[in-house]
């Protein structure tokens, strides 16, 4: 039997989240559909569709909230400014790390389906535990 060669290819370094993603992925991992995420800000009916499209916006790709922190997104789904401002603003290799599937931090805290403490895969190091569990069982990216 012969040896095959391998040659190990080096890992493309993953594109870096982009502000509009991490609100996409934010409000996803909250279970939210952006009607649902909009509920907090809207007293009246009649401003339903506007805070709605706002929503709709924000997730749009290359659009980028000027005043991230007055809109107070966290009202509706777990969101942190400092976060989407670092993305917005900052060169990509300063980004903090983020789950690729939900925009999780190691700061931000949470269980995963188990009720453990959210932390890297040791399997996949791109993915929460949360994330990973997901994966395994068939969820979508």
């Amino acid at each position: 039997m012969k040896h095959a060669v391998v040659q190990r290819v080096p890992e493309q370094p993953a594109a870096p989240i982009r502000p509009w993603e991490y609100v996409r992925m934010r409000r996803r991992s909250a279970g939210l559909t952006i009607a649902e995420a909009a509920k907090p800000f809207y007293q009246h009916h009649d401003h339903r569709e506007d805070v709605e499209n706002n929503l709709r916006m924000f997730e749009r790709p290359g659009v980028r909230i000027k005043r991230v922190r007055d809109l107070d997104l966290v009202r509706a789904f777990p969101f942190d400014p400092g976060i989407y401002t670092q993305l917005a603003d900052d060169p990509a290799e300063q980004h903090p790390r983020l789950c690729r599937r939900c925009g999780w931090d190691e700061w931000a805290g949470g269980f995963d389906r188990q009720g453990n403490d959210l932390r890297w895969s040791e399997e996949q190091p791109a993915f929460c535990t949360r994330c990973e569990t997901d994966l395994a069982n068939g969820g979508r990216m």
